[in-house]
């Protein structure tokens, strides 16, 4: 099926870019690149009216926060445009701002509806639907089980203890296996007291 959503033209059946929440991803688990911070260090640095103090005094005063264009995954660099393209030969390609990841490039897809007016011909990967979206590996997306404790992490020698939800209840738990942490299918791994 073929629509025109908010002026883009979008088939069912080729994959688009996917959106979804920032709350959903595993952003603590995920190394990013602030395009932001970067073009802040660079006008700082190329700022001839400045002497190499006063850069390093600004230069310290940078704090990356969530209203800056953050992308992860696979890009390449191109040092003459000092531009990041999609690298197609990796597993995925993404770019976070503000509350939303967007996926521009991924060897994953899945199904969801059309997104509002703000991301026209793109996928809410939120939502069930039949149209086709890049998204995120499975172990970097938080599923219902994992999304009320991995917040609240607390980590001594490798080992994470903390309050979750299981089984609708609150219990106190301690895990040994990270990668239990985004895999609800591991649970049985969870020592729960």
């Amino acid at each position: 099926m073929i629509t025109n959503h908010y002026g883009k033209w979008v088939d069912s059946e080729s994959p688009v870019t996917g959106v979804i929440n920032s709350n959903n991803v595993a952003l603590e688990f995920i190394t990013d690149i602030c395009l932001t911070c970067e073009e802040i260090y660079e006008s700082i640095e190329n700022n001839e009216s400045l002497d190499y103090d006063e850069k390093q005094y600004l230069l310290d005063f940078i704090e990356c926060d969530s209203s800056h264009t953050k992308i992860f995954g696979d890009w390449i660099f191109d040092a003459k445009t000092k531009q990041y393209d999609i690298d197609k030969n990796g597993e995925f390609s993404a770019i976070e701002n503000e509350s939303t990841v967007q996926i521009i490039w991924s060897k994953y897809t899945k199904h969801g509806a059309l997104c509002s007016p703000c991301y026209p011909g793109q996928v809410d990967l939120d939502s069930s639907g039949s149209y086709l979206g890049y998204t995120l590996p499975k172990e970097l997306l938080l599923h219902k089980t994992t999304k009320k404790y991995i917040r609240a992490q607390i980590w001594k020698f490798g080992v994470w203890k903390g309050i979750v939800n299981h089984n609708g209840k609150l219990v106190y738990a301690t895990i040994t296996c990270i990668a239990t942490l985004h895999n609800p299918d591991l649970l049985e791994f969870y020592n729960l007291s």
